[in-house]
Formats: C-alpha cells, sequence, structure tokens
C-alpha cells in the first residue's frame, strides 16, 4: 500500500532509510570548511542550524525513517542557444509548491492509514537532502554537486518526507536496489543496466564553469556561481560578470555538459509531470522583454513561476548584465 501511494507522487524514484545523526566527520566537518572558506557567500542561513542538518530527529521528534524523493524536470523543449540562460527547473511551475502539495497528500494519506507523525521538506528545512538522497538509493552525487538519477541525469529536483513509523511498518523492507537503503523504487530501468547515476569523473563539468565555481571536493563557491548571483544574490553584481555570458535566471551549463545527461549516451526521458512542462512565455524571454516589462507584466508572466524568486529589479539587473555580455 505505502509503495503505490508514494509512486502516486509522481517521484521518478524514491528510497527509504533508517534515520539517525549524519556522520559529523563526513558532513560536519564538510559543512563547516565550505563556510570557514566562505563559499556560502551571501546565504548567511547556512551558518545556522547545523545540528538540525545532522540529525532528522531534531526537526520531527522521534524520526524513525527518512523517505527521499527525487522528481525529474527534464525539458521536453529548451531555450534558443542565442537567448539568456534560464535554468531549466524553472521553465514550469515553482517546484516547491508541486512537491510539496504531492507529498502533502501522500502524508495525509498514509498517517489516516497508518498512523504516526509526518514532515515534508522541500528546501523547507535544515536537511542535507543530497546525503540522504545517497543514503535512501535514489541517486548518487556528481563532481558537479548536484545527484544523478537513472532515467533522468543529474536534472531531478529532492524532497523528503520525516515519519516517526518504522521502515516495517511502512511495509517498505521487500525491494532493496541499494546496498545501504532497504527500499529503493526507481520508475525508470535504463536499458544499459544500472549506469546513468555513477559520476564518470570525465572533468567536464570543472573545465565548463565559467568562473570556476565548482571545487574539487564537488561542493561549490557560490561567489563564483552564476546560478547563486543570478537568483540569490541581492544588489549589484561582481565587475568579473561582465566578462561571461550572463544568464536572465540560473545555471545550467555544468547539467549541460554533462555525458549523464546526454540522451544519445543514456536514454534520458522527459518530465511526466504537467506542472513543469515548459512554458511559452518562458521559452522565448529576451532580455529586452525583461528590460521594458512592468510591474504588472511581470507578475502575470510569472505567476507560479521560480522566476518570481528573483523580483522585477532583480531579472531587469540581469538582463541588463547578459545584454552587455551578448554575443
Amino acid at each position: 500500500m505505502t509503495d503505490d501511494i508514494l509512486k502516486r507522487t509522481g517521484a521518478i524514484a524514491f528510497g527509504a532509510a533508517e534515520a539517525g545523526p549524519l556522520n559529523y566527520d563526513v558532513h560536519g566537518v564538510k559543512l563547516q570548511r565550505w563556510l570557514d572558506a566562505h563559499h556560502n557567500a551571501g546565504m548567511e542561513y547556512m551558518t545556522r542550524y547545523a545540528e538540525l542538518r545532522l540529525n532528522p530527529d531534531l526537526l520531527l521528534e522521534n524520526t524513525r525513517t527518512v523517505i527521499s524523493f527525487a522528481f525529474n524536470y527534464t525539458p521536453s523543449t529548451r531555450r534558443a542557444p542565442s537567448l539568456p540562460q534560464i535554468a531549466s527547473f524553472a521553465f514550469g511551475d515553482d517546484y516547491h509548491d508541486v512537491i510539496r502539495r504531492r507529498l502533502s497528500e501522500a502524508a495525509d494519506e498514509l498517517k489516516n492509514a497508518l498512523g504516526g507523525e509526518w514532515r515534508i521538506c522541500v528546501d523547507s528545512a535544515p536537511i542535507f537532502e543530497r546525503a540522504w538522497a545517497e543514503i535512501c538509493g535514489v541517486g548518487r552525487r556528481c563532481d558537479n554537486g548536484l545527484i544523478a538519477v537513472r532515467g533522468a541525469g543529474t536534472r531531478v529536483l529532492l524532497a523528503e518526507m520525516l515519519t516517526t513509523l518504522s521502515i516495517d511498518e511502512l511495509g517498505l523492507c521487500s525491494r532493496g536496489e541499494s546496498d545501504v537503503a532497504p527500499y529503493t523504487y526507481h520508475s525508470v530501468e535504463i536499458a544499459t543496466g544500472r549506469g546513468g547515476d555513477r559520476c564518470l569523473h570525465c572533468g567536464r563539468c570543472l573545465k565548463a564553469c565559467p568562473a570556476g565555481a565548482l571545487q574539487e571536493d564537488s561542493t561549490v563557491d557560490a561567489r563564483k556561481c552564476l546560478s547563486y548571483l543570478s537568483i540569490e544574490h541581492k544588489g549589484e553584481l561582481p565587475e568579473w560578470t561582465e566578462d561571461v555570458a550572463f544568464p536572465l535566471f540560473g545555471c545550467d551549463i555544468c547539467q549541460n555538459v554533462c555525458p549523464l545527461n546526454d540522451p544519445d549516451r543514456y536514454p534520458i526521458f522527459a518530465t511526466q509531470q504537467p506542472e513543469f512542462a515548459p512554458r511559452e512565455g518562458i521559452l522565448t524571454l529576451t532580455a529586452q522583454e525583461v528590460l521594458n516589462m512592468t510591474q504588472p507584466e511581470f507578475s502575470a508572466r510569472f505567476k507560479n513561476s521560480p522566476v518570481k524568486r528573483s523580483k522585477l529589479a532583480g531579472l531587469r539587473r540581469n538582463a541588463a548584465t547578459a545584454l552587455k555580455t551578448e554575443g
């Protein structure tokens, strides 16, 4: 029953693992080194709640199971190469709203049937999403810092369910596809076997990153990351951004060059979730359109879109920079 309910969320993969504190020497030390190097840029919230990030029991008391989910957002259509970048996760509806709704419906159904307490995490709680995705057998971390899932490559969105029920009580003990997790489900079986989710360590992503944001330990220096600068960063941009092709919203360069996202090498499937389908108004958006856009036009075009996070002022700043570096 649990299996069927979780499949209806539309996740391309999910897995369950026993909850417990993460290894501080692996995760806590790595986080502290990243912070000490100031690679978090303006994300001061990353300096808070370190203990919560390491222990899901502090997010939901008596947590016994973590269920990790991966949702495929691979678009069926792309923006023209001549247009400034918009990250493909932003082509459709805001994934926070979509995934939270889907997982909340599943959690309510499971709570009514099995009891227990539940909590949904969709970028809304301090939890090591990528660590739990690996522990639960959902995917594997790549050199660009992203999780790769077979059938979708690295174009996946992660989320978690925490519950006070054990894996036995959930009935998720019968199917194991991971050396770590007792239960892992993938909706896509790749014809070439279990491949398509193991980083090839080819170095393409590190070489392609315009400002060298990707680090050797698979972390990201946000101060040099076009995705961070075009979405999260407020105020003036660093001067060096005028020397690169600056995006309108987010950056997909490290994913575009990754062999795991190459449909000629692996059978990568476009998302089947209608909410993530590309919007025509985003596929064709130009920098000049943004500069001419009024606030009502911005609100209408980006209703329920991740792009609204940048606000009109931020999008205009990005567009002006993109026009300076065009061509």
